[in-house]
């Protein structure tokens, strides 16, 4: 006697031909158990192990997929911050030098003007110490 078919008649063609792989992971556990009732037990025991390993191969892919798009997310996210960073050092910089700038002209006008007249380079109006 041949294993039974899909339809459930007798033929040559197995179990196995008429449930591809896809059919085999996206079928319920109901439908794939009534398609394999009256089906010899190592044919069940076997095709449900297909099943299971078919499905974990799956998930193992989808582990992979996600981890890959997270890695890139971290990735991208740390680019943004290292520029963040980047500018910031700039700003920190800038913010040092002027702030010297003005401990400077403080401490000469602390100290009586320093200069001829009282005016120093930094008091033209088209220095940014100016508005200040």
């Amino acid at each position: 006697m041949s294993p039974r078919t899909c339809s459930g008649a007798y033929s040559n063609a197995t179990l196995e031909d008429c449930l591809n792989d896809d059919m085999l992971t996206t079928l319920t556990v109901r439908e794939l158990n009534k398609r394999l009732h009256g089906c010899p037990r190592e044919e069940v025991v076997r095709l449900k192990q297909k099943r299971r390993t078919l499905k974990n191969r799956g998930y193992a892919q989808n582990c992979r997929s996600k981890r890959l798009h997270q890695r890139h997310e971290l990735e991208k996210a740390n680019r943004v911050l290292n520029q963040d960073l980047h500018r910031l050092k700039l700003e920190y910089s800038r913010v040092c030098q002027e702030r010297d700038a003005l401990m400077q002209r403080l401490q000469r006008a602390a100290n009586g003007g320093g200069g001829a007249g009282g005016a120093t380079a930094g008091d033209s109006q088209s220095s940014p110490e100016f508005y200040l």
